[in-house]
């Protein structure tokens, strides 16, 4: 019985290796396009930390978390530059938040919406509010409504993108992306075992006017 567990767990860290590493590898693609969103909170002078990435170069838009939203926001780019972030369009029920800036990083491309349980999925954040940008690596668990759920007003019934990998405080607003470097979610909630975000089909679906035209 011990060598069947032994071998089981063998094989998982094993799995969990090779995801992670192929992962891995599209990092360098889907990192020059992730900036760190800073938030300054004037009444009590505190400051907030998340991320965001393009969605259109030659505009400066970008995609981040509703709730990263703060009275003044400020992008810290890869290449050291810092830009003021207006907003463009926004909706607490759905967690989005489209900003414009100045800084004009390359646009990521979004995934169909063929997405199913166990595709591998990675997501880019600033976890810890690091200047750095903080990798984790998963599966897809689960695709679909939350409707029992209820949370400072949001739709949990509108679909939900679930990560069998948690996200760190400070990731919110991140890309959630396959192997190919494509969009398929956003980072937004988290729990000690689970990442939630909004898949491609729902943020596409409100954003679309947004993003950069396929070619």
């Amino acid at each position: 019985m011990r060598r069947a567990l032994l071998a089981v767990l063998v094989v998982l860290l094993l799995v969990s290796i090779v995801t992670a590493g192929g992962l891995w590898d599209v990092v360098p693609k889907v990192e020059p396009s992730v900036v760190r969103l800073v938030g300054f909170h004037g009444e009590d002078e505190s400051v907030s930390t998340c991320a965001a990435f393009s969605i259109h170069q030659a505009t400066g838009y970008l995609l981040t978390a509703a709730h990263c939203l703060a009275p003044e926001l400020s992008i810290h780019a890869p290449n050291g530059g810092k830009y003021v972030a207006s907003v463009v369009w926004g909706s607490e029920a759905l967690d989005l938040l489209v900003l414009q800036s100045g800084w004009h990083g390359k646009a990521l491309r979004p995934r169909a919406p063929d997405m199913v349980r166990g595709l591998e999925a990675g997501a880019l954040g600033h976890a810890y509010g690091l200047s750095t940008r903080y990798f984790a690596a998963g599966f897809v668990a689960y695709l679909g409504a939350l409707p029992e759920w209820e949370e400072n007003g949001m739709n949990w019934r509108d679909g939900w993108l679930l990560i069998s990998a948690p996200f760190i405080v400070g990731m919110s607003g991140g890309p959630i992306f396959d192997r190919e470097g494509r969009v398929m979610g956003m980072v937004q909630r988290t729990s000690d075992r689970t990442g939630f975000g909004r898949p491609i089909s729902v943020v596409w679906g409100a954003t679309q006017a947004y993003w950069e035209k396929l070619r």
